[in-house]
């Protein structure tokens, strides 16, 4: 049944379709007037659901809508309403859901797909895109760091990163009060240390892919574009590494910052100004 969205024209429809077994749930968001062949996909983070963060995406949708673009967001296996475990969660799986998306849209008629993803999601984007090169239309990505399989180098710096906060607490006199007291063990510091050491390689091993995504990557026919925020510590890095690829393999990209704005663009002027970008792209490419 469809419903009014709030936004002029703009219908949303409860929607499920199947991955691996699952029954995935999402809003398929569209005006009332006839589509187009083009259509777009909106992807969640790893621990998110399909609103995103703050409900970027909900009202994202929206705006593609209202210009002729209807929009689908849904939850991954085992998020949200959808189906499944989220203890058997991984990249593969996220992009193997996205592809059932694609594929729900292409059985509506829908010819030409975007797909827009946040942080893991733009990683999932990515991944789909290599694997449905004929139906993908271009990317969106934001927040979206460098596929990243498991180093002794990253661990050891979130090690370090744990270190330095208890460095820093003990030089607290409050601190060495609890220790005199037994309220501080260190034996539990140092497991916490370990623990946190072997749960960084194991997330980062989840959200790595078992295909070379990257090598597949190389020869992306369409536009792909990277938005960041400005005060996102891990955007610098991820910039750099994206506008490298894809001028090496000649790839037609576009890169983006927004001024002040964090990782998952937390403020009202900086979701706004994510939600213009995107529009603007995701027509741009799409004219």
């Amino acid at each position: 049944m469809q419903v009014a969205s709030g936004y002029a024209k703009v219908l949303e429809e409860d929607i499920a379709f199947p991955s691996a077994g699952f029954a995935l749930h999402g809003i398929l968001t569209l005006t009332d007037e006839i589509p187009s062949d083009c259509a777009a996909i909106t992807l969640h983070g790893w621990a998110g659901t399909g609103t995103g963060p703050h409900r970027l995406l909900v009202t994202l949708g929206r705006l593609l809508a209202e210009r002729g673009v209807p929009t689908l967001r849904f939850d991954f296996s085992g998020r949200g309403r959808s189906e499944g475990d989220a203890r058997q969660a991984n990249l593969d799986g996220m992009i193997e859901d996205t592809c059932a998306a694609m594929d729900f849209l292409r059985a509506k008629g829908f010819r030409r797909i975007s797909l827009i993803g946040i942080c893991s999601g733009g990683n999932v984007a990515i991944g789909a895109a290599t694997l449905r090169p004929g139906l993908t239309a271009d990317l969106v990505c934001l927040s979206t760091l460098p596929f990243s399989p498991p180093t002794p180098t990253q661990g050891r710096e979130k090690a370090k990163g744990y270190f330095k906060q208890y460095l820093r607490k003990a030089c607290s006199t409050v601190t060495w009060k609890r220790l005199f007291h037994g309220d501080v063990s260190i034996s539990r510091v140092t497991r916490v240390i370990k623990r946190s050491l072997q749960e960084d390689q194991d997330q980062r091993r989840l959200k790595d892919s078992s295909r070379d995504i990257m090598g597949q990557f190389k020869n992306f026919p369409r536009t792909a574009n990277f938005i960041y925020g400005g005060n996102d510590p891990e955007a610098p890095e991820a910039f750099k590494h994206y506008q490298q690829f894809c001028e090496e393999h000649a790839i037609s990209a576009t890169f983006a910052f927004i001024n002040g704005s964090n990782h998952n663009f937390y403020s009202l002027n900086w979701a706004k100004d994510a939600r213009e970008k995107i529009v603007a792209a995701i027509m741009t490419d799409l004219a």
